[in-house]
C-alpha cells in the first residue's frame, strides 16, 4: 500500500480533518517501545523475585556461583586421667629382706612379693620363697624418719589351725600423724583351712576385716589416744575367724604383750 493509498483508507469523513499517516506510523512505533519496555521490566522483577524466593528458602537459583564459608575449627581438649603411683614392690621387697638380714635372718633367692596392703600412711607387704615367708610394714617409723621396716619372723608356708591364736597375733607401735597420737596395728598370715575371713575388733571399739589375697591375708588399722598411755588397758585385741557363710568358726581374745608385739625389728 503507497501512501496516497494509506490517505485514502485514512480519510475522514466530512467535515473532519484526516489522520497524518506520519504521525500514525509513529505513534505505533513509541507504543511498540513501551510495550517492550515493560514486557523487559516484567521479565526482571520475575527475576528478582526467584532470587528474593531462593535466598528465603535457603537455595540459589541454577547458575548463581556458590561461596563456600570456611568452617571455624573448633578443638575440643582431651582429658587427661592421672593414675595414682602405687608403692614401688621391687624396692618394698629388697627392704624387706635388708630388714631380715639386720637379724640374721634370709629368705631364698627366689623370694617375691606374695600379697601386698597400700595406703596413704604406708604399705604391708608379704613376701616369699617356696618354703618359708614373712611381712614387713612401713607405716611405724622409729625416730629419725629411719626408714628400716617393721618385720615379724618368718615361718614355714603351712595354713595354721583355727585354734592357733599365735599365727593372729599383731604388731603394736604408738605413731604420731599431723600432731596426733595412734595405737598402730598391723598384721599379716595364712588363712586357715576353711576360714575365709579375719575379723579384729581393738580397745575402744574399732574393728576391722583384713584382706585378704589368695592364701594371705593383711590387717593394718590405727586407733586414735584420748592421751598419753600410763598404764596398759584392760581392753584387748579380739580376733574372730569366719566361714564363707558368716558363721564364727573361732572367737579369742590376744594376750597383751605376748600376741602384740609380733615384731624383730624393735619392741613395743
Amino acid at each position: 500500500m503507497n501512501d496516497d493509498e494509506l490517505r485514502e483508507v485514512l480519510r475522514a469523513p466530512d467535515g473532519i480533518d484526516p489522520l497524518d499517516p506520519a504521525n500514525v506510523i509513529a505513534g505505533a512505533h513509541r507504543r511498540r517501545r513501551k510495550r517492550g519496555m515493560a514486557v523487559g521490566g516484567a521479565a526482571a522483577v520475575a527475576v528478582l523475585a526467584v532470587v528474593a524466593v531462593s535466598v528465603i528458602a535457603g537455595t540459589r537459583p541454577s547458575g548463581s556461583p556458590v561461596v563456600e564459608q570456611p568452617t571455624p575449627s573448633v578443638s575440643t581438649p582431651k582429658a587427661t586421667r592421672t593414675t595414682p603411683q602405687g608403692p614401688n614392690v621391687a624396692t618394698l621387697v629388697a627392704q624387706c629382706k635388708a630388714e631380715l638380714r639386720v637379724h640374721d635372718l634370709a629368705l631364698g633367692p627366689k623370694t617375691a612379693k606374695q600379697a601386698l596392703l597400700s595406703s596413704a600412711d604406708g604399705s604391708l607387704i608379704v613376701i616369699a620363697d617356696g618354703k618359708n615367708w614373712t611381712a614387713c610394714d612401713t607405716g611405724y617409723r622409729q625416730v629419725g624418719g629411719s626408714v628400716r621396716m617393721s618385720a615379724r619372723s618368718p615361718g614355714p608356708i603351712r595354713r595354721p589351725a583355727t585354734s592357733d591364736a599365735d599365727a593372729f597375733a599383731v604388731a603394736n607401735n604408738v605413731v604420731t600423724r599431723a600432731g596426733k597420737d595412734f595405737d598402730y596395728y598391723w598384721a599379716a598370715g595364712l588363712l586357715p583351712v576353711g576360714v575365709t575371713k579375719v575379723s579384729y575388733s581393738f580397745p575402744g571399739g574399732s574393728s576391722v576385716d583384713a584382706v585378704v589375697s589368695g592364701k594371705y591375708w593383711l590387717m593394718r588399722h590405727s586407733v586414735p589416744m584420748a592421751g598419753p598411755e600410763t598404764t596398759p588397758s584392760p581392753e584387748r585385741v579380739e580376733v574372730r575367724l569366719l566361714a564363707a557363710d558368716g558363721a564364727v568358726l573361732k572367737k579369742f581374745k590376744l594376750q597383751p604383750g605376748e600376741q602384740t608385739c609380733e615384731q624383730i625389728s624393735h619392741g613395743c
